[in-house]
């Protein structure tokens, strides 16, 4: 628990520092004298734990008690002839995986392949409105958006249906 009241999920913080202090002792890090150096000052190793929020979905602002989420996403769905799914998201990539982990997450839900899946965005005339590309939340409610979507075109599809279908939602 923090001083803000806020509960770690996991982790071993105290055991990770006697780890790294038992594994580090002798590997190339200056010894300290004994009587510190002339002007009084200790040499030694240090370590810490720095821990960050991130990811936060809408359910952890509940938590928290907050009247307003801070953004969306939304996704579109379109379901080809050919049996490939096209989604269309509001957000951008910036280089950490975000089309393949929004296929996977059209695949848990469609059980299309990924590789028969692509990942549409940064097109303002073709995407749906998004809050924006900011570090860790994109994939949190984008990928929020790319599941409620797909479970909402797995309802939408039925063996009398022909496709294109399309749907589109807002998480």
């Amino acid at each position: 628990m923090t001083i803000a009241n806020l509960l770690f999920d996991n982790g071993d913080y105290p055991g990770l520092l006697r780890l790294c202090a038992r594994n580090n002792r002798c590997r190339g890090c200056p010894r300290a004298p004994e009587k510190g150096e002339p002007d009084g000052r200790l040499i030694g190793l240090g370590f810490a734990c720095y821990s960050r929020q991130t990811g936060h979905g809408c359910g952890e602002w509940v938590t928290r008690g907050r009247p307003v989420y801070p953004g969306f996403e939304s996704c579109r769905a379109q379901l080809m002839p050919d049996g490939t799914l096209v989604l269309y998201v509001g957000i951008q990539s910036h280089g950490q995986g975000l089309e393949t982990t929004l296929a996977q997450v059209a695949y848990e839900e469609l059980g299309i392949h990924p590789a028969k899946i692509s990942v549409r965005h940064g097109d303002t005339g073709l995407s749906p409105f998004g809050n924006g590309t900011i570090a860790s939340r994109s994939t949190v409610m984008a990928g929020g958006a790319v599941a409620k979507t797909s479970r909402l075109l797995r309802e939408k599809g039925h063996p009398g249906r022909r496709p294109p279908l399309a749907v589109q939602s807002v998480e």
